[in-house]
């Protein structure tokens, strides 16, 4: 019932907890099923249809995630497409749909299949179980068993990449990071990602299937490219491209390298970092995608210096407004504090939280001192510490000094329009592209 909406154009909630608890007080003895559908059917001018039910059922987790453990820890398959059908007088067709309802054949994100024209005999041979009960999964994303993921990564190594036989490449909140090798798997030949997620994170089904289905459709030069998945072991994985120059925040530390990066390649990822934000605001959906969790550790660099957004277990799809005009509530503060917008304190969620979030990540680039700060800051966090700043050149990073190409002055007030507290009076993450791209001496000739 909660996850019914008003319409098809009103996404709020048509039901309340008070009407849940109405209809479980006169279902004794009844089908609280029946009842709530036959309430629902008859409610609006506009009225439900089947198709808005399989909507419904396709997007709610609690469903696929049941339906799922009916194939696998009842049913007794490895997978919910394993399973056979009658192909007698019962008329099912692809995924096991009947040819009267061919119309729902993506009911579900996993292609579920009709389960009742199964027999015995089947059912006898069908393969053994595995004893986690997965999530659900885009079909149309690779799985790869956990056991193939634990022997490309040397058994998950926790020694670090760096040294000889290790394969841990980092570690965060949510999990780890494996350098693994594929040869000829899904068609790739050489190094991968295996992100493999703590299996006691906070929300850890919510984010998994959240990552899972931003990167089905958000695809751009600018984003971490989704590979394969797997959830048949004691821990569920994702597999990503491999970055071979980590993560922004490492090589601003210096960590891995002796090498700066100069002033113009700084920009460069600044200018490829906005273009990734600005899809996932305008062109990946038709609402805004909002990452939520916007920071250097965020942001990947492959061999060219490419940055790529990862790490999409927070993103959210805003509601019923015209992107940046769209905001949404939620009760649940979610996010790193130093990169939280004001608003976002307040469980407010627009895509301007991510140009707030985007405003420190600047601030780095140019100092190469991080959020949290350092001894430069006096203890201080960089974004306290900087508004006490006069003069940015004084605490500019010595690259942007050996070489004016790019101007201080003018990046710093670039972080400073994205840092304003009001959230209406923040640029969008397009127009902070252009401004950025403003500054590249390249692209102006």
């Amino acid at each position: 019932m909660s996850k019914i909406p008003s319409s098809r154009t009103d996404l709020r909630p048509m039901y309340n907890q008070e009407d849940i608890q109405t209809i479980e007080s006169v279902s004794t003895g009844n089908n609280a099923v029946d009842i709530l559908l036959d309430e629902w059917s008859t409610t609006g001018k506009v009225r439900p249809t089947l198709q808005d039910l399989a909507n419904i059922l396709r997007t709610d987790e609690e469903f696929t995630r049941a339906l799922y453990c009916l194939a696998t820890d009842i049913l007794r398959f490895n997978d919910i497409n394993e399973i056979p059908f009658d192909n007698g007088d019962n008329e099912i067709l692809m995924n096991g749909l009947p040819s009267s309802y061919i119309e729902f054949e993506s009911l579900t994100s996993t292609n579920y299949t009709m389960m009742t024209h199964l027999d015995d005999e089947k059912l006898d041979n069908a393969p053994n179980v595995i004893s986690e009960c997965p999530f659900s999964i885009g079909a149309d994303v690779p799985r790869l068993n956990y056991s193939y993921l634990s022997n490309i990564s040397n058994n998950f190594s926790e020694i670090p990449f760096s040294q000889p036989g290790g394969s841990k490449l980092g570690q965060g909140s949510f999990g780890s990071v494996y350098h693994g090798i594929m040869h000829g798997q899904l068609g790739i030949n050489g190094p991968v990602a295996v992100k493999r997620l703590n299996s006691d994170a906070d929300r850890l089904d919510v984010r998994f299937n959240a990552e899972i289905e931003c990167m089905r459709y958000a695809v751009h030069i600018n984003i971490l490219q989704l590979l394969a998945y797997s959830n048949d072991g004691p821990h569920l994985c994702l597999v990503y491209e491999y970055m071979d120059n980590g993560n922004l925040a490492d090589r601003l530390q210096l960590k891995n390298t002796s090498i700066p990066l100069s002033a113009l390649q700084r920009l460069h990822i600044a200018v490829g970092a906005a273009e990734g934000l600005t899809y996932l605001h305008r062109h990946s959906h038709e609402k805004s995608l909002v990452h939520r969790d916007v920071k250097p550790e965020n942001i990947l660099l492959d061999r060219d210096l490419t940055p790529k957004l990862s790490d999409f277990g927070l993103v959210r799809l805003t509601g019923a407004g015209d992107f940046d005009r769209s905001v949404d509530q939620t009760s649940m503060m979610t996010g790193t504090p130093l990169y939280m917008a004001p608003e976002a304190m307040r469980g407010e969620i627009s895509d301007k939280i991510d140009v707030y979030s985007f405003g420190i990540v600047l601030l780095e680039m140019l100092t190469s001192i991080p959020a949290i700060g350092n001894e430069k800051t006096q203890g201080n966090s960089l974004l306290s510490f900087w508004e006490d700043v006069d003069n940015p050149e004084e605490y500019a990073d010595p690259v942007f000094l050996q070489d004016r190409t790019v101007s201080v002055k003018e990046l710093a007030d670039i972080s400073e329009k994205c840092l304003e507290v009001q959230r209406r009076k923040r640029p969008d993450m397009e127009t902070v592209r252009k401004l950025l791209m403003e500054l590249d001496p390249v692209s102006i000739c």
